[in-house]
């Protein structure tokens, strides 16, 4: 961006954001004003903390001293985006830890992290290019939680705070406590001393959780299975599975790939270029994905009750995936979206009675996973459930 003369800094040039502005006292961005953090260095700040500024690696945690060095720049100052938020005009984010991804010409968002190729999670199936629009949003330093008072403690020597939002305020003459908020004259008891509310130091920088949003449904139909070819879907189903290359006409989903001198001789064919990030698999409802198996017979109580599960998407059908095994193939109704659920069968098999008067069906379970293993539909979840039909469950 072109440098701007604030009329107040006597002919200039103003300083940009993470420039030194002592020399000329002002910044080209609106809203901002320049603050002395020592003889030695200022900075351009839309406003100024007394003490050690959390979000400064433990090298450069010298503390403010805060000093206007000129006038504010006129006009308000830009407004980032939250997460989830357009930023291709902003170029920056409110939350720490945030940054501004670009996805394409026309959308960029705040995310915590980005890599190049589709998102899972996004509402379509374009690809992202990643590129950052603007810095990272910082976010408290790792020495804050060894050098910063506890929750509790008394912060007034330190001046920061380990909890990440939470201020440090004076209390009185000797005794400062990290919170939130604090107003002047309040009293937690009414023998208590009232607050003086003074802050101490810098606010520490909130935290941002990077909390997971289901995957979306153009995922199953899009993207490659376990080992299947993905050179045109760029995208797996198999938890923690990525696309790599073989060559031009050929890529499949797979865990890792190594191509070195030393590997496997299969391998030392492919150039293991990886096109797609780790999958999240079918992650459909929520974290960490269930795929949810039960195992009925056909005749008795069973089947009713599966029916009833299935009405008020309970037990099993509140699962990412599911699959009911039987000694026969029945409907067990349709789904709220339409889909009919069909039982799975598996060879007959004889069951007996154990030597304590219970069912002998060990064979029988036998042949269930041997069933759910050939399918290899439990690769594209994280958790493999097996449910009776009788039993509660609540994902």
């Amino acid at each position: 961006k072109p440098l701007v003369v604030n009329p107040g800094a006597q002919g200039r040039s103003c300083a940009n954001v993470g420039q030194d502005c002592t020399d000329s006292g002002c910044c080209t961005s609106p809203g901002y004003k320049c603050y002395a953090k020592n003889q030695w260095w200022a900075s351009c700040k839309q406003s100024c903390s007394p003490g050690i500024d959390h979000s400064e690696p433990k090298k450069y945690q010298t503390p403010w001293s805060c000093k206007e060095l000129g006038e504010r720049t006129p006009g308000e100052s830009k407004k980032c985006s939250a997460k989830g938020e357009a930023c291709q005009h902003t170029k920056c984010c409110e939350d720490p830890g945030m940054t501004c991804f670009e996805k394409s010409s026309d959308w960029a968002s705040c995310k915590p992290a980005c890599e190049p190729g589709l998102d899972m999670t996004d509402s379509d199936a374009e690809p992202w290019s990643c590129k950052a629009l603007g810095p990272t949003t910082p976010s408290a330093a790792s020495w804050v939680q060894d050098h910063c008072a506890a929750k509790g403690a008394d912060c007034s020597k330190v001046q920061c705070c380990q909890t990440p939002g939470h201020q440090c305020y004076l209390k009185g003459e000797y005794w400062g406590q990290c919170r939130d908020k604090c107003t002047p004259g309040e009293k937690m008891f009414a023998w208590d001393e009232p607050w003086n509310c003074s802050a101490l130091g810098a606010r520490t920088p909130a935290s941002t959780t990077a909390v997971k949003m289901p995957v979306q449904p153009w995922v199953v139909d899009r993207c490659a299975k376990s080992w299947g070819e993905c050179t045109h879907s760029n995208c797996c189903l198999g938890v923690g599975q990525s696309c790599f290359k073989k060559n031009e006409n050929w890529a499949t989903c797979r865990m890792d790939c190594n191509s070195t001198e030393g590997a496997i001789e299969e391998n030392q064919t492919w150039s293991c270029d990886r096109l797609s990030a780790p999958s999240e698999g079918l992650a459909l409802i929520g974290y960490p994905s269930l795929y949810c198996v039960s195992v009925m017979r056909i005749e008795g109580y069973e089947p009713d009750l599966l029916k009833a599960q299935m009405k008020v998407g309970g037990g099993i059908f509140g699962c990412d995936g599911f699959d009911v095994v039987a000694d026969g193939v029945i409907s067990l109704g349709k789904l709220a979206d339409g889909t009919e659920v069909k039982t799975k069968d598996i060879p007959p098999i004889k069951v007996g009675v154990s030597q304590d008067g219970t069912a002998a069906n060990t064979l029988l379970f036998m042949k269930v996973w041997d069933q759910i293993i050939k399918k290899q539909r439990f690769r594209n979840y994280d958790w493999t459930l097996k449910v009776d039909p009788d039993a509660v469950l609540h994902p």
